[in-house]
């Protein structure tokens, strides 16, 4: 007796993905979605005892570019459960991700002051908080604001940022001079 094969009278393959449940990678974009909302609050709220810990942690460390990153990060959560996370949108991220970080960047070289050392610059950048770039923006910006000054830095790190702004969006030469 022939064997039948798996093709419906259409001649199409059955779709063998399981009814109801979570499919491939639904687990996944589901806690990396609740973990950036949680983030997100964490940063939006001061609250108290520890949740005031990881408040004051969260915006040292990122400053305001906390918001937009941990929607950022949502976005993908997104992005992953309707599987669409290819090549080309990791490598959105990443560029989004660059933007934001050559920002805070930015922001810590305007207030750049002379006269404190590399750990005590990151340490005032990192209790400005909200107010600036966080420490994370600060790696950057102490060695470009010694080497250029306030004026060459901000220069080159917003030359940086069009840059990744154009690569990312795909926006051509052309199209910035029309």
């Amino acid at each position: 007796m022939a064997k039948k094969s798996s093709k419906s009278k259409s001649g199409s393959r059955k779709n063998t993905a399981p009814s109801g449940g979570f499919g491939k990678g639904q687990v996944t974009a589901i806690f990396i979605f609740f973990i950036s909302l949680l983030l997100f609050l964490f940063s939006i709220f001061k609250g108290e005892n520890f949740w005031n810990t990881i408040h004051s942690f969260l915006l040292g460390s990122f400053g305001f570019i906390a918001f937009p990153l941990f929607i950022l990060i949502c976005y993908i959560s997104i992005r992953i459960s309707f599987h669409k996370f290819s090549g080309r949108v990791r490598m959105r991220i990443l560029g989004e991700s660059a933007f934001l970080f050559l920002l805070a960047t930015v922001v810590n070289v305007f207030s750049f002051e002379t006269g404190f050392g590399y750990g005590e610059f990151l340490l005032l950048v990192y209790d400005n908080g909200v107010k600036g770039g966080g420490i994370l923006g600060g790696f950057l910006a102490y060695p470009f604001a010694s080497l250029f000054g306030i004026t060459g830095a901000a220069i080159i790190l917003i030359l940086m940022m069009a840059l990744v702004f154009l690569l990312t969006t795909g926006i051509t030469l052309m199209q910035v001079v029309r």
